[in-house]
């Protein structure tokens, strides 16, 4: 089977306590293959904190698609409804919650058909006053082959 390139975004949010989760638009399910993630790093005051990812593949028909889990806790001094994330130092794509996010949560980038490729993750929230947050600790990740 070759591989095509595909890029497909879709969103899948949550929060462990408080919020409303957005809708998933999701495929197909199939075997998935997971990275453990490695250390955290501190982010700075007012930023996302603990930001991980796993690199996800699944299955779909004659696709396989690669999917970045991410998951981080809100700053402490903030309760944010939007994030941003950022792929590789590039803006790619915005996260909203029904309401201010506290507890871990988690997000997921399809990033398309992208094997054995590295991924530099980072976030950052939308204060209360409108401005954006500093960003989280960037975390780099590997799609699987």
């Amino acid at each position: 089977m070759s591989r095509k390139r595909m890029l497909v975004w879709w969103v899948a949010a949550s929060a462990v306590a408080g919020g409303l989760a957005v809708p998933a638009v999701a495929w197909a399910s199939g075997p998935a293959a997971e990275r453990a993630p490695a250390v955290v790093q501190k982010a700075a005051q007012g930023a996302p904190d603990a930001l991980t990812a796993t690199a996800v593949v699944r299955a779909d028909g004659q696709w396989n698609l690669d999917t970045l889990r991410l998951t981080w806790r809100p700053a402490q001094d903030t309760e944010p409804t939007e994030y941003q994330v950022w792929l590789n130092g590039a803006f790619a794509q915005r996260v909203l919650f029904g309401a201010p996010t506290s507890g871990q949560t988690v997000h997921y980038v399809n990033v398309g058909e992208s094997p054995d490729t590295e991924f530099a993750v980072k976030i950052r929230a939308k204060l209360p006053s409108g401005a954006w947050s500093a960003f989280s600790n960037e975390y780099t990740i590997t799609t699987p082959r």
